[in-house]
């Protein structure tokens, strides 16, 4: 498997040697840089990513922030594209852990064992020292 590897990179970079460009440069992070004689505002390539590949169909509203997006980034749509789903997907998971611990709490005040139908309110007295008691910290 990694002589094919080897025989497919050295297939491209002499491919690529003969249109007369250089091949790219990576960075510490996965991202390629552009050729110093590449024209100036070219995009870098997107670093590659572990995962399952597909097809979509983006709707247009989202295709146009992604290329915004892209843009500001200095990277392909698709790259902005994911980045975008990447930030969608953590701010999921945070209304999931929200609504979880909301129910939690919800259930703790309702049905809870500190619940007593037999205690009494506070005396009128004895909010307004607490209240005044929490002005002055």
């Amino acid at each position: 498997m990694t002589v094919l590897l080897h025989m497919m990179r050295s297939y491209a970079l002499r491919c690529v040697s003969l249109r007369g460009m250089s091949p790219p440069k990576a960075t510490e992070d996965g991202h390629d840089l552009p050729d110093a004689d590449a024209p100036a505002g070219r995009r870098q390539r997107a670093r590659r990513r572990d995962g399952s590949r597909t097809t979509l169909r983006v709707p247009t509203a989202l295709a146009l922030t992604a290329r915004r997006y892209a843009d500001d980034l200095g990277t392909t749509p698709n790259d902005a594209l994911i980045r975008l789903a990447e930030r969608g997907a953590e701010i999921y998971e945070g209304e999931r852990e929200v609504e979880a611990l909301a129910a939690e709490r919800r259930a703790a005040v309702l049905f809870g064992d500190a619940f007593d139908p037999q205690a009494e309110l506070p005396s009128p007295e004895w909010v307004e020292w607490a209240i005044m008691s929490a002005r002055e910290e």
